[in-house]
């Protein structure tokens, strides 16, 4: 039964990566392709129909489907957003802000070049794959089940026989399971009832994980709606520590893509602000940059009103006229290859930090199952050699 288990969550967790993987895939595919589309002297939905043609399966459906919608003058951003949903919010939302901005080949350029650091990044060598942790936690409780039900009663009838004190391991899983074998005797009137119950509770825990786990996969995050689900996340992490470190790089990213586009295309500078709060980035960095475009709109400094509002020490030092000059828009570029490679390298250093974590707290929950294992025999074993061996 246990290895059953263990099987199901291999071919769960084997799924779940397979359609990450399949849709990290689908949206560099249409970035490349819509990249190459955009440099070419043909409409884009004619571009994109021919492209089709080379492609295969599901990427050549996106595709037509696209020049399809393009054809019937939607937006492009809509038509990828209608056409595929698990497209990536991030890059959506940049091209929400390209399209007011009429900057869409600049957009592509910046989004394929974030797609090839993104996979350099998973390029690399990683010391433990996620679903590890998963795999021996429930391999642990299975086996902490399986001696509270099984097991410790057992020795417990035999310490009472003998008149052998228990362990402080032993008293601690009768505990655990006097606690659960309550509460399922108030839930049920019959003691026959307890097992269809508990088997209910693992089944129903089980499925719930393999959903949540395979819609966390399947769906995208939809920032064109304002959902609960989406600002309890944001805020949550917006304040742990580094996690928060990294939201405020990723949407810093985005802010700058968005303005270097703007200013670009000849915007002014509260136009490329306004066009910024089209993006997906974190909603509390969103307020923040809702704050600067009513200071800026107000007549206050470009420069002050950014470091008032917390967007950035650099964003502002980029619009400083004192510093800056004319040169805002290469700055703004340099920035933006800066925040990418700081991105990629706090996810680096979280990583690096957070899996040898990881591996410490899985051995000591291996240690705490072999102890609750073992030490009752050794228990027993030493009573027995103190009272009957001469």
């Amino acid at each position: 039964m246990i290895f059953l288990i263990i099987l199901a969550i291999f071919i769960v967790c084997a799924i779940i990566h397979n359609i990450r993987a399949s849709r990290r895939e689908n949206t560099a595919f249409i970035i490349s392709t819509i990249n190459s589309c955009l440099k070419q002297s043909l409409p884009l939905h004619q571009a994109l129909e021919h492209a089709a043609m080379s492609a295969e399966g599901r990427q050549q459906r996106i595709l037509y489907d696209i020049s399809m919608m393009l054809g019937m003058s939607w937006p492009l951003g809509h038509s990828i957003h209608a056409t595929y949903k698990c497209f990536s919010s991030r890059a959506l939302g940049v091209i929400f802000a390209a399209e007011r901005a009429s900057q869409l080949p600049k957009a592509f350029e910046s989004l394929q070049a974030d797609m090839l650091e993104l996979a350099r990044a998973r390029a690399m060598l990683k010391p433990m794959h996620p679903a590890y942790p998963i795999i021996v936690l429930a391999f642990a409780a299975l086996i902490l089940t399986a001696l509270s039900l099984f097991v410790m009663p057992q020795f417990a009838a035999i310490n009472s026989d003998m008149q052998i004190p228990h362990s402080e391991s032993s008293i601690f899983l009768l505990n655990v399971w006097g606690g659960l074998k309550n509460f399922l005797a108030n839930l049920c009137d019959s003691n026959d009832a307890m097992p269809f119950i508990m088997g209910f509770t693992l089944l129903l825990v089980v499925v719930l994980g393999i959903r949540l786990g395979i819609g966390m996969a399947v769906h995208n995050r939809d920032f064109l709606k304002t959902r609960l689900s989406l600002l309890f996340g944001d805020f949550l992490k917006w304040c742990l520590p580094i996690l928060h470190r990294l939201e405020l790089k990723r949407s810093q990213h985005s802010l700058v893509q968005c303005l270097r586009m703007s200013l670009r295309a000849g915007r002014t500078i509260d136009g490329a602000i306004s066009d910024a709060l089209l993006l997906d980035v974190n909603r509390m960095f969103r307020g923040r940059i809702a704050r600067w475009l009513e200071r800026v709109q107000k007549g206050e400094d470009v420069s002050a009103s950014a470091r008032s509002c917390r967007i950035g020490a650099n964003i502002a030092w980029a619009f400083d006229n004192k510093v800056s000059g004319s040169n805002t828009i290469r700055i703004l570029e340099m920035l933006e290859n800066t925040l990418r490679q700081d991105c990629t390298f706090i996810a680096k250093t979280a990583g690096a930090i957070f899996w040898p974590m990881v591996t410490l707290g899985l051995a000591a929950i291996v240690l705490d199952v072999v102890y609750f294992s073992i030490f009752p025999y050794f228990n027993l074993m030493k009573f027995a050699v103190l009272t009957y061996m001469p």
